[in-house]
């Protein structure tokens, strides 16, 4: 989020084997960005082909991105800061 003139914000991401040992797979959840576009998140990772979708808690992304923790998950990280709690709707 730096190369956007921001303060990184809350996170989640975990890296696994991808199918070329030379090509790790890294998914990540990442929290205070309604002010960016897609293509501006986009934008930011560089080191492959990013895929960017609004959250969307009925597609179980939150289970999708730690799957292979405790697995194949070779290294994941958690930011100390939180994300705010959605009003229940």
């Amino acid at each position: 989020m730096g190369r956007l003139g921001l303060r990184p914000g809350p996170y989640f991401y975990a890296i696994e084997p991808g199918a070329d040992a030379a090509r790790p797979h890294v998914h990540a959840l990442v929290a205070a960005t309604a002010g960016l576009t897609i293509a501006e998140l986009k934008g930011v990772w560089v080191h492959g082909i990013p895929h960017v979708r609004v959250y969307d808690p009925r597609r179980r992304a939150a289970h999708y991105v730690v799957k292979e923790v405790g697995g194949r998950c070779e290294l994941y990280d958690l930011s100390r800061r939180w994300p705010p709690l959605l009003a229940a709707a």
